[in-house]
């Protein structure tokens, strides 16, 4: 219980930041609603107090107020809500800062706003930053989660990319990770763990002058064809400008189809569209006659979310969870999986709820997460360069009781049965991705034996009494 004594206590401890208290009647968009709606429905609980700090000294009279009553709270960042609690959520959203230093080709980037803000500020500057490919996706987690980009083939993990982390500790401390580099480096993929992250200075990099974009549907019946040139990208690609997706996408009305997303980084000098429709690169898309086609020549802002045209919108969705599977390579079996666990789906009695389900193929060309001892974070493991990513995607309009546990249970059943496809097939299973979690995951679905132990000595060193918790929970 957060008594109306301890919040005076608080704003008389110097905190002046905004306080929100439950309302007896939540209204849909008042002020309560969009502190503490989630995107995902299996991070959705009921706190009773929001705290938004302005200032790092707001932050910190906050954290030592919440240690010293023993108040369960989580952080919240600027995009997906992961991370929630039944009492307290600290929430980052006055951290929005947005500074091109151009003399150190730095950013200086405030954790608690999405990426859509971000791309939108740097619009005018020549440049851009390695950045989540999703609108509503926020800095703060995808910045301490790992970080897959479009980009990531020509510039490795966004986490790469980070210079420092301003955090805010236990004790109220304000420090720079970098004071510490074992700190610096359990930043880069073991979240808010260890303290409350104010400010984060990402390097600056040149901004695309076009990018080859969209998607081409398919019906299911091509999905063979497709993937085979898909897995060539993760096994003979030598271009970090080529990258795409392909998905295996449950629309409603429609069936089941394929959505191909190329993604092509142009230069000064080139047609992009000319070079993407080379065999060698994508043309072969064309050649299994898309259905539908809005594949083109993008500003790089508008391109880096054209996923979010085949997505409910956040303010929509009453259910939208995620999970994945890391694997070096693909290959036939592996994404006949994914499409069987959609048929499965839609067989089952309840299935028009599953309208939304999606598993998403993304490959990477090998040594795109080369890491260097500097820039080296805590996923993915180390000696790890490449991974081929698997996202699993299950989205409704409404929410009964029960669907969140159902719907994990049906996305770990389809990580299962890719891992299952993986081993016929000799593939190797890389440790799961932070940023693609199901609520209640343990740390070691994510982090390598003598990894964890590092972090659990981190946490007994900068949060003895483990107030910090992001959504993969590190016990000590």
């Amino acid at each position: 219980m957060v008594s109306s004594d301890l919040l005076v206590e608080l704003t008389n401890s110097g905190y002046s930041g905004d306080i929100l208290q439950k309302p007896v009647a939540v209204q849909p968009e008042d002020a309560w609603d969009l502190a503490t709606r989630t995107w995902g429905c299996q991070s959705r609980k009921d706190p009773k107090v929001v705290l938004k700090p302005k200032t790092t000294g707001d932050t910190s009279a906050a954290i030592l107020w919440l240690k010293k009553h023993k108040l369960d709270f989580a952080v919240r960042s600027g995009g997906t809500a992961q991370s929630q609690s039944d009492q307290v959520i600290l929430d980052l959203g006055h951290f929005d800062k947005v500074d091109y230093d151009q003399s150190k080709q730095q950013v200086v980037l405030g954790p608690g706003q999405s990426w859509r803000t971000v791309y939108e500020k740097l619009t005018p500057s020549p440049v851009t930053v390695m950045g989540g490919r999703l609108a509503p996706v926020g800095v703060g987690g995808f910045l301490t989660g790992g970080g897959l980009c479009y980009l990531t083939n020509m510039y490795g993990l966004a986490t790469k990319n980070v210079i420092d982390y301003q955090v805010v500790l236990a004790d109220g401390r304000v420090i720079w990770a970098s004071e510490n580099p074992e700190l610096a480096q359990a930043m880069r993929g073991a979240g808010y763990s260890f303290g409350v992250i104010t400010e984060i200075v990402v390097k600056a990099i040149p901004k695309p002058p076009s990018v080859y974009g969209g998607y081409l549907l398919y019906p299911l019946d091509k999905l063979e064809a497709l993937a085979k040139h898909v897995e060539k990208l993760s096994t003979e690609n030598t271009n970090p400008r080529i990258s795409g997706i392909l998905c295996v996408l449950a629309v409603p009305n429609a069936g089941t189809m394929c959505v191909l997303l190329p993604f092509i980084v142009g230069v000064e000098g080139e047609d992009p569209a000319e070079f993407t429709k080379r065999p060698d690169v994508f043309g072969w898309a064309w050649d299994y006659e898309p259905t539908f086609d809005s594949s083109g020549v993008y500003p790089f802002e508008k391109a880096v979310f054209v996923q979010d045209s085949l997505m409910s919108r956040p303010k929509d969705l009453g259910s939208w969870q995620v999970t994945g599977a890391m694997l070096s390579s693909f290959g036939p079996s592996v994404f006949k999986a994914g499409a069987n666990w959609i048929a499965d789906l839609h067989a089952r009695p309840d299935g028009e709820r599953f309208h939304g389900a999606t598993v998403t193929f993304q490959p990477f060309m090998k040594g795109a997460f080369t890491l260097t001892p500097e820039t080296q974070g805590v996923w993915p493991p180390p000696g790890c360069t490449t991974v081929n990513v698997i996202s699993v995607i299950i989205e409704q309009k409404e929410t009964l009781p029960g669907h969140a546990e159902e719907n994990a249970r049906q996305m770990r059943d389809c990580v299962e049965r890719i891992y299952a496809a993986a081993r016929s097939e000799g593939i190797e299973i890389v440790k799961n991705y932070p940023n693609y979690l199901i609520a209640g995951s343990p740390a070691e679905e994510f982090y390598e034996d003598d990894v964890l132990e590092k972090l659990r000595v981190l946490k007994r060193k900068y949060d003895p009494e483990n107030i910090f918790h992001s959504s993969i929970r590190i016990d000590i």
